[in-house]
């Protein structure tokens, strides 16, 4: 016997020195963990429309490559101090590195050409040192529609300088570049200001995801401190499972970094996901492995029976939590993707750890007094004694309170919508979405709005004046549908040469109805096709061009509407035949994603259901089994889509991976009542008595797990970011609803079951 106990100590010692070389590893590198907000991650991979729209970019640059500074002066814009002030930041911007181009209200100028002249005369629209202008520059301006939409506020009370920068730079030049325009506009003294564009929304959730993080697993380890000292009471009860959920994080965390992928969005909630479900599995061993001490059972004989009874269930929580995350590898957003499959390696490597480390520092380690507090277990008997009579009793009830309660869901389950926003994950009280929302209000808004062009027709080209008409034609109808800010063009370009040519006349701002001057300002554009400023609206082959704006947030269900409005139009137009044309852009892409979610969470729910039920059929071999356990896991899940329709909650990436997540994680109490069912059934018990067995000794366990999962999940609704508040809050709700369903619904269905059996024989 000691021989024995000598070879498991010894073991246990190699083990623990395995597991202290791989986790310090792992621990090493994910000090060097980055965070990141790749725009990118959220677009549709093997994928037509993304394919073409990178395409699309390579040719014509990235449309989010700007900073929008939105000044405000209440008292009106047309003052000197304030324009002076405007120009300095003007001229301090364009030193500033990554920087290519500063365009603001100080430095925008028209051009006049006369008909025989050469060069053209540059005209400022506002002579900002000069007071006795601003009389008739306002004039001018407000005459002017793009430059109301895009420099002068409709209001007149604030200006936006548009900073152009270079194209996708990575991360930490995006940040040091929003961190030095912030610094200079803080600095220029202005009553007010907003800022809006890529960096600078990027720096922005970088540092709250770096909060976040150390937000979410600071109160995880709180939470998780709390429940081990009042389950165990013990300093070992505690420090022994807060060393094996901390190792699978920072293992996790580890992975990550080695296989170079930065903590994102979506990701953040992962180390508190982790944290939850790893104790979870800790509870459950341990909490065996003290009832057989109590018992009278040695340390090994305890911890063997712990392993082996427990073992298995865990195995199969863990397994089928798995199973929900890796559905969601069925997703086409790469982040979705991710999300799913790390989150499984996370939860397998929790579970090695409870498996591996625990059992060894539990074999060298001298075997706690085994304790039982009356008070606790008399509770818990009258608890669960009082909720299995009503099971007994009224199962027909239960059903159909259940069937009422199905019923309410889907109706509210009816009501979900599709929808989505470029800022919506962020709360009405963050100053980010606050200063979105300045640009919208204030001026054209901030939503890319792009339709490519190509000529098929090899007769034609872009400058001809047939097909300047038709761009005409569907820039009218884009505007009339899309409520679009001024539009650049090549039909913009042929205006504004005809405008400088034409003393600069507003009126003028036309495609000329002259054949002669027509025909030079062709010959003008055609001599500087090759210009970047041209080339970033056409191609020099003029086969190929684009129209670009900006316009409203609509919402993705909107614009979806809108598009087939103009989709319409473009199928009737006469141009059809020799006129590609595509809606494209990256929020396109993104309201792609979310008019896909339907058949994406379908997909996923329907390849964790059938997974799932195998497993379950494989290893209980009862068709009854998979039924009923099915069942019980569907209302929790009917019950949240309900919720989510009466709360006017729209479908959206966030929204979506509740579902799959919530499943995943719900089958495990299903498998932890049925496991030890099994067992009871296996020693020729009764079913009535098998399930009176298992509710008295796995009930507790399942209704504590289960509350420890929602104060985990609970913690995740602190979030800033509202998709991770709803991840946090409805998946909490869904396991509320799984006790409720695992504790009633089960047991009432079982024995309905079993009734049937017996009187059909």
């Amino acid at each position: 016997m000691k021989i024995i106990i000598k070879d498991y100590r010894r073991a246990s010692i190699i083990t623990l020195t395995l597991v202290a070389i791989v986790c310090g590893y792992l621990g090493y590198r994910a000090i060097s963990l980055k965070f990141n907000y790749d725009f990118e991650a959220f677009y549709p991979v093997n994928d037509a429309d993304a394919d073409y729209y990178m395409k699309h970019r390579a040719k014509y640059g990235n449309a989010n490559d700007f900073v929008l500074i939105g000044i405000v002066n209440s008292v009106g814009i047309f003052e000197l101090s304030f324009l002076t002030k405007v120009k300095a930041l003007t001229d301090s911007l364009k030193k500033v590195k990554h920087v290519q181009m500063v365009t603001s209200p100080t430095n925008v100028f028209s051009y006049q050409r006369a008909p025989m002249m050469g060069a053209p005369i540059k005209r400022p629209y506002l002579h900002y040192q000069k007071p006795q202008y601003y009389k008739a520059d306002s004039i001018r301006i407000y005459q002017t529609p793009e430059l109301v939409h895009h420099y002068f506020a409709k209001n007149g009370k604030s200006v936006n300088v548009y900073v152009r920068h270079t194209g996708l730079l990575p991360q930490k030049d995006c940040f040091v570049l929003a961190q030095e325009i912030k610094r200079l506009v803080a600095n220029a003294g202005f009553e007010r200001h907003h800022l809006a564009g890529r960096c600078i929304g990027q720096s922005f959730y970088v540092k709250l995801l770096r909060k976040e993080v150390i937000l979410f697993v600071g109160s995880s380890f709180l939470l998780i401190l709390i429940v081990l000292v009042l389950t165990f009471r013990s300093v070992w009860g505690v420090l022994l499972p807060l060393a094996v959920v901390a190792a699978s994080i920072v293992g996790t965390l580890g992975i990550m970094t080695e296989t170079n992928k930065a903590m994102d969005l979506i990701l953040n909630a992962m180390p508190t996901i982790l944290l939850v479900i790893g104790l979870s599995n800790v509870i459950h061993l341990l909490s065996k492995y003290l009832e057989e001490l109590r018992r009278g059972a040695t340390k090994m004989e305890a911890i063997k029976t712990a392993y082996y009874q427990i073992g298995l269930a865990t195995f199969l929580t863990t397994l089928t939590t798995g199973v929900g995350f890796m559905s969601l590898a069925s997703a086409n957003v790469m982040a979705i993707v991710e999300f799913g499959i790390y989150c499984t390696v996370g939860l397998f490597l929790s579970f090695l750890l409870t498996y591996t480390l625990l059992p060894a520092v539990l074999v060298l380690m001298k075997a706690p007094k085994s304790t039982h507090n009356q008070r606790s277990h008399r509770f818990w008997r009258r608890t669960l004694q009082g909720w299995l009579h009503w099971v007994y009793r009224y199962p027909k009830t239960i059903v159909g309170i259940t069937c009422a309660i199905a019923l309410v869901s889907i109706a509210g389950l009816i009501r979900i919508q599709e929808n989505s926003y470029m800022m919506e994950d962020l709360s009405s009280d963050s100053p980010i979405k606050k200063d979105f929302q300045f640009f919208e209000q204030e001026y054209s808004g901030t939503r890319p709005f792009e339709i490519a062009l190509e000529i098929t027709d090899s007769s034609k080209k872009m400058l001809d004046f047939e097909v300047l008409k038709t761009l005409e034609e569907i820039e009218q109808q884009a505007q009339k549908i899309f409520k679009l800010g001024h539009i650049w063009s090549p039909l913009a370009l042929v205006k504004n040469a005809h405008r400088s040519l034409s003393g600069n006349s507003q009126s003028a701002y036309s495609l000329p109805k002259d054949q002669d001057r027509f025909a030079q300002i062709i010959k003008v554009l055609y001599k500087h096709r090759k210009l970047g400023s041209v080339q970033t609206i056409m191609q020099p082959s003029q086969k190929e061009a684009r129209i670009h704006s900006r316009m409203q947030d609509v919402g993705s269900k909107r614009f979806k509407a809108m598009s087939a409005q103009m989709v319409q139009f473009m199928e009737q137009h006469p141009s059809k035949s020799w006129l590609k044309y595509k809606i494209t852009g990256s929020v396109v892409l993104m309201d792609k994603n979310n008019n896909n979610l339907f058949y994406n969470l379908w997909q996923s729910l329907l390849i964790a259901f059938v997974v799932i039920g195998s497993i379950i059929g494989f290893l209980y071999k009862s068709f009854k089994f998979v039924l009923v356990s099915l069942t019980a896991n569907i209302l929790p899940l009917l019950v949240i889509a309900g919720i989510m329709g009466y709360a006017g909650l729209s479908l959206k990436l966030s929204t979506t991976i509740v579902f799959t997540i919530a499943f995943g994680i719900a089958v495990d109490d299903t498998i932890h009542f049925l496991s030890k069912l099994r067992i009871e059934l296996n020693k020729g018990t009764s079913l009535l008595y098998a399930i009176k067995s298992t509710y008295f000794s796995a009930g507790k366990a399942i209704v504590l797990t289960s509350l420890v999962l929602c104060g985990g999940f609970l913690i995740l609704a602190m979030s800033s970011f509202l998709g991770t508040f709803y991840l946090g809050l409805l998946v909490s709700i869904t396991l509320l609803m799984a006790v409720v369903s695992d504790l009633f619904l089960l047991p009432a269905l079982l024995i309905l079951t079993a009734r049937s059996s017996n009187k059909k024989k």
